[in-house]
């Protein structure tokens, strides 16, 4: 599935199979990249983990351009970012 996410995260591998707009879990993995987050989304909705607070922030907010796009659910699949620089920018 191709979807228009501003900015693209550096890894999306989504299905066309729906799943609802749930964050099941949201945990910090200090061994991810600064403000970067991993996300996972199967049939019961999307588990969230991330470096630090920033990190949740933008996965959070990634998630929600998703279920914007869908009319309200997620698509299955895994979702990874992190900015090149501490400043992020488009």
């Amino acid at each position: 599935m191709e979807l228009a996410l501003l900015p693209r995260p550096r890894i999306l591998e989504l299905a066309d199979v729906g799943a609802p707009f749930a964050i099941l879990r949201k945990s910090i993995d200090k061994s991810l990249p600064a403000q970067g987050y991993r996300i996972l989304i199967d049939s019961a909705g999307a588990y969230i983990d991330a470096a630090d607070k920033s990190g949740l922030h933008y996965a959070e907010l990634t998630l929600g351009q998703i279920a914007k796009l869908l009319g309200g659910q997620l698509a299955q699949g895994r979702i990874e970012d992190h900015p090149d620089f501490e400043t992020r920018g488009v």
